[in-house]
């Protein structure tokens, strides 16, 4: 294995929670009155886009570093928990896990849910799937035209490769070789993605040979991962790990942001809850990285948002920016079909291949992604059983924004709500409905379901239902859930501009010394998951705002 990464060697504690490899430890650092210490700059959220925020502005020994995470400040593979670490499962994602938060939602009208996010250094990138596919050039496309020039593919491209050590293309004008991230694409040799490879040709898909190739045509393919020999690799092993022992880096686990506090017009720092007690942690520049819901909350806690909204729930507005908390999502619903008889379980990950196919249903790209285990293994310790049927996760990935996060009020502690407004739009509905009949397609081919084949069909769906638009819009609404990839909740455009809060490099509009550096800043959704543009987007951040804080103007 070709890494960077120096996250199995052997890690001491800090602090409470924080860790760090003894060969690069740093000096010992005071535990008590640290929070009242300013810093240069203060990063809230030590997620997927946070870790890297807070190694790439700490490369320059002059500039002091915080960051804070709410969860456990820990990283090294003998501390953090196991299903952290196990990327042939989703375990850490299950209800109540040390690993992860839920934040109640709902899905569409009388359609409850749960946003899983991951909690502790790392974040999401800690606990998803280890589903690590770029965006389409169409996406850079539309980012560039809201962000400008420096979200162009062109010039992102150098980026991409850098942040990533492809295992697979390390001689590919479009991968890295060295970068932070291994990437590498699981063999297509069970017999069920077979069958998927098959059933896709006969339907006239085409073969998606490198999904991380932006000359490549949406198609059948190997999806690339960010784990090697079932390890899954977070942002903070790959990138924080080795930067630990920076003496201008303090990393702290246990803390909870309350606010940005903000007076005229300028960041002075941010409200801190630590052990109980509230502190104030001075910052001449604050970086929230608290992933899209959170991040939105903090931002209307701290006056930030549709005035005529803070001001109903009194709040103090600080900039009146609209944009905050509309909420992008992409939908998700499984469709099982039923194995013909035993087939092989896989020992370091659960999903291969997956097809994808752009401008759908209108401007609406589908996903059909292959599990090749139950879902109820997938978030558990259980083990297959003869009987369970396998599921095809169908998303459509669009780029409307339905969703919504608000506060409802100032107090930290207080309920915030969240809707996605799933169904509402048509176009998505019959996207949905038209992703779930290829599902049916695919599973439905010879080579799939035929003597020989890996599968005795679609359970669960009648035809009746499949081939009536209005039964298959009630079957998709009873069983509508989430690909749980929440993006553009402070979308970057113009000063002034309808619906944007930052620039395209994340400096929140009308607000000195305030960066947004995580999935909120997506003017849209990407046409697939969102795990790779989150650290391209702290890369892209980070090299902005070190340009700025470094300039003497």
């Amino acid at each position: 294995m070709r890494t960077s990464c120096t996250c199995g060697a052997p890690v001491t504690t800090l602090a409470s929670g924080t860790t760090s490899s003894p060969s690069e430890q740093a000096p010992s650092k005071p535990t008590t009155g640290e929070m009242m210490r300013s810093a240069d700059v203060v990063v809230v959220g030590g997620g997927t886009a946070g870790c890297v925020v807070a190694v790439r502005l700490s490369s320059d020994p002059s500039m002091s570093v915080t960051l804070l995470e709410e969860g456990a400040a820990a990283y090294g593979t003998d501390r953090v928990h196991a299903d952290v670490l196990d990327a042939g499962r989703v375990r850490a994602v299950s209800p109540g896990h040390v690993a992860s938060t839920t934040r109640a939602t709902h899905l569409a009208p009388g359609r409850p849910w749960g946003i899983v996010r991951g909690s502790g250094l790392g974040g999401s990138s800690s606990v998803n799937g280890a589903y690590f596919v770029r965006a389409r050039v169409e996406d850079f496309d539309r980012w560039s035209a809201a962000g400008g020039p420096a979200w162009r593919h062109e010039n992102v491209l150098p980026l991409l490769r850098a942040l990533e050590d492809d295992l697979d293309f390390p001689d590919s004008d479009q991968h890295g070789n060295g970068g932070p991230i291994p990437v590498r694409r699981p063999a297509l040799e069970h017999p069920a993605v077979q069958a998927l490879a098959a059933a896709s040709s006969s339907l006239g898909i085409a073969e998606e040979l490198d999904k991380n190739d932006a000359r490549s045509t949406a198609g059948f393919g190997a999806v690339p991962r960010n784990a090697v020999s079932g390890i899954r690799l977070s942002t903070a092993m790959t990138y924080l790990a080795p930067a630990m022992g920076r003496p201008n880096l303090t990393v702290r686990g246990g803390v909870t942001v309350l606010g940005v506090r903000v007076q005229r017009g300028t960041v002075r720092g941010v409200d801190l809850l630590v052990g109980g007690k509230r502190k104030f942690l001075a910052a001449g520049h604050v970086v929230l990285s608290a992933g899209a819901v959170d991040t939105a909350v903090l931002l209307q806690r701290s006056g930030i948002g549709a005035a005529r909204h803070l001001e109903r729930v009194g709040i103090e507005v600080q900039a009146d920016l609209p944009g905050v908390g509309v909420l992008a999502n992409h939908p998700q619903v499984v469709v099982d079909w039923l194995p013909r008889g035993p087939l092989p379980v896989p020992a370091d990950h659960w999903f291969a291949a997956a097809v994808n196919l752009d401008g759908f249903v209108e401007d609406v790209s589908v996903e059909v992604l292959q599990s090749l285990l139950p879902m109820h293994v997938l978030t558990s310790n259980s083990a297959p059983r003869a009987a369970d049927p396998l599921p095809l996760l169908v998303s459509t990935q669009g780029q409307g924004r339905t969703g919504s996060v608000a506060v409802c009020g100032g107090d930290p502690g207080g309920p915030a709500i969240v809707h996605h407004g799933y169904l509402a739009d048509p176009v998505e509905r019959r996207a949905l409905r038209e992703g779930v009949r290829l599902a049916c397609q695919l599973v439905a081919f010879p080579a799939w379901s035929g003597r020989g084949g890996p599968g005795a069909g679609v359970v669960g769906l009648p035809l009746s239902v499949l081939v009536d638009d209005r039964a298959l819009d009630r079957w998709v609404r009873e069983r509508l859930g989430t690909a749980m990839h929440p993006t553009s909740t402070a979308a970057m455009g113009p000063a002034g501009s309808r619906g944007s809060v930052v620039n395209g490099w994340g400096a929140v509009h009308g607000i000195s010394g305030l960066t947004v550096a995580d999935t909120s800043i997506l003017p849209t959704a990407p046409r697939r998951g969102p795990a790779a543009t989150a650290v391209l987007i702290g890369e892209l951040v980070a090299r902005g705002l070190a340009g700025r804080l470094s300039s003497p103007n």
